[in-house]
């Protein structure tokens, strides 16, 4: 994959290069003049109008998703393994626990409350809580290193994780509550639908983005424009080659930032691991700069 990828770099550069040489700079500059059009009117009509396409075509099919791992997860029993392992004897029940997590108000301090009817009195339950909706989660996720292995990478989930541990309040709560469909739906609301919206608007763009490149050459050429050009015969040639490289360049941008988001959205789940692009000689440096910025 890493052989990939650099291969893939150099070969868009340098074919964008040598079709620009052949076209000459005439015909590369209404090329380009049509890219940038297009970029800034599938970006203007993307901003107008993707979360409205989320909601009609796309949310359904992320609660579907959150559906077949909510009903997999029994939120209390995962409470009541952390809090076993972290000294708390007092014998406690993953059901009442469930229902404890479905109440109102601090899901540490209803935890804490009820450890404390229980009988707890030795370990603060809600210090503990606290601990484990924190970013401190994330730290506990990567110790055995198998996710790095394969792909994810600490930065990348840590940065999911927003609002003070809030989306995995609600990943828990969600986990929790008996109603599996509401609380699939309400999971895709708090937590999945940023990352959902954000994917879905970087493909619409690049789905409008293309349609209208090819819609505006086409209307260009039978518009006849660029044939009433006389080029620039002796430096013609020698334009359209550094357009070329300066249009590759870009191309390359842009698909190293749709890689980024892929790996960043879908983690482990992306067939490009982190690993891949960490290996590579030329693909990593585009790819830096999304990670930098």
């Amino acid at each position: 994959m890493a052989g990939f990828l650099d291969i893939a770099v150099v070969s868009i550069i340098v074919i964008s290069a040598v079709t620009c040489w052949i076209r000459g700079f005439i015909k590369t500059v209404f090329g380009v003049i049509g890219s940038i059009a297009a970029i800034i009117i599938a970006l203007i009509v993307t901003h107008l109008t993707y979360e409205a396409f989320y909601d009609a075509f796309v949310s359904k099919h992320v609660v579907d998703a959150a559906y077949s791992v909510i009903s997999e997860i029994n939120a209390g029993e995962m409470v009541e393994s952390y809090l076993s392992e972290n000294g708390v004897t007092t014998e406690l029940s993953a059901d009442e626990i469930n229902t404890v997590i479905n109440r109102d108000g601090d899901l540490s301090r209803n935890i804490s409350d009820y450890a404390k009817q229980k009988g707890e009195k030795d370990v603060d339950v809600k210090a503990l809580m606290d601990k484990y909706l924190s970013e401190d989660t994330v730290d506990r996720i990567f110790e055995s290193g198998e996710l790095e292995e394969i792909g994810f990478k600490k930065e990348t989930v840590r940065s999911m994780i927003s609002d003070g541990g809030e989306d995995i309040k609600y990943t828990i709560k969600a986990a929790a509550n008996p109603d599996k469909h509401k609380a699939a739906e309400e999971f895709e609301e708090h937590v999945l639908s940023r990352p959902a919206k954000k994917l879905t608007a970087m493909c619409m763009a690049v789905v409008i983005f293309v349609i209208l490149q090819v819609a505006f050459m086409i209307v260009i050429r039978a518009a006849g424009v660029i044939s009433r050009f006389e080029p620039i015969r002796s430096t013609d040639k020698l334009l359209g080659l550094v357009c070329g490289l300066i249009s590759g360049t870009i191309t390359v941008m842009c698909l190293t930032y749709a890689v980024y988001m892929a790996v960043t959205l879908a983690g482990g789940n992306s067939p490009i691991k982190v690993t891949d692009i960490e290996s590579t000689y030329v693909f990593k440096f585009f790819y830096s700069f999304f990670e930098n910025i």
